[in-house]
């Protein structure tokens, strides 16, 4: 039998350790969407295109499928919409066929369809009743993927993954440049990390403007999760260096400090 809760722990240490602030029966319901994003993200990064085929296929011609199932659940208790599931393996079919990122537009596209949705699936979850913050929830969302794309620039190109357009990078790249670059002229790569940091920030403060939607136990969950979170930018801003080729983490104490902050703060990405 899988382990979901061993999953979440292990793989999302930064939203599990927020999330342990949830009761038991909402822990347990982030822990089944988690499973299901994870198993479709593990899928696209090993190059499993016979799964993610399958269950669009399943998607298209409304077959049977373990994902489909566990979705349904939450979906019959929550009211969850099939659109962001179906959204996020449409991105994903995309992302196996060498999706190539030309411009802005295509990359907020791109982190709505892997991480936007996560947003948009979670807030029935945590008791978000107004549709109007879903926008925000999915600006949130791409907030996190940007910071992600900023902290794995190194790992992505060695995988030849290119997520800069050209209004980061001021030309197109491809992975053989971006590794050249980052051993010939990292201050550049850096400057391709704080411009994409910086359109990360603005999703961020969307996404703030969206917490009054949410119910105030679960309201500290998400904030606390999206400080740890702007926390990894924040770190690789401040060292370079430190982040040239290994990935920005937030040390366990200075996570306690955020959660202060998201008790107590007002505006939280200042």
């Amino acid at each position: 039998m899988i382990d979901k809760k061993k999953i979440f722990i292990s793989k999302s240490r930064t939203f599990s350790m927020a999330s342990f602030l949830f009761n038991k029966e909402k822990f347990e319901d982030i822990t089944n969407l988690y499973f299901i994003c994870r198993t479709l993200d593990d899928w696209t990064d090993t190059d499993r295109n016979e799964k993610i085929i399958e269950l669009h296929d399943a998607i298209k011609n409304k077959k049977n499928h373990f994902i489909l199932s566990e979705y349904q659940e939450l979906s019959n208790k929550y009211g969850l919409s099939e659109e962001p599931l179906h959204l996020m393996v449409e991105t994903m079919i995309q992302e196996q066929n060498h999706l190539s990122i030309n411009n802005l537009d295509e990359l907020i596209s791109y982190c709505k369809g892997v991480a936007g949705t996560v947003g948009w699936m979670i807030s029935p979850i945590i008791g978000v009743k107004n549709k109007l913050a879903y926008d925000h929830a999915i600006a949130l969302g791409i907030a996190m993927q940007l910071t992600n794309i900023a902290r794995d620039i190194y790992e992505d190109a060695n995988n030849d993954r290119v997520y800069l357009p050209k209004e980061i990078t001021g030309i197109q790249l491809t992975s053989s440049n971006i590794l050249e670059m980052i051993e010939s002229n990292y201050s550049k790569v850096m400057m391709f990390k704080k411009n994409l940091l910086n359109l990360a920030k603005d999703y961020y403060i969307k996404g703030e403007q969206g917490f009054k939607y949410i119910p105030i136990r679960e309201r500290f969950v998400i904030k606390w999760a999206s400080l740890m979170y702007y926390n990894i930018g924040v770190n690789i801003l401040k060292n370079p260096h430190q982040y040239k080729y290994i990935k920005s983490t937030v040390p366990t104490l200075k996570r306690y400090k955020l959660l202060f902050l998201a008790l107590f703060g007002k505006r939280i990405f200042d």
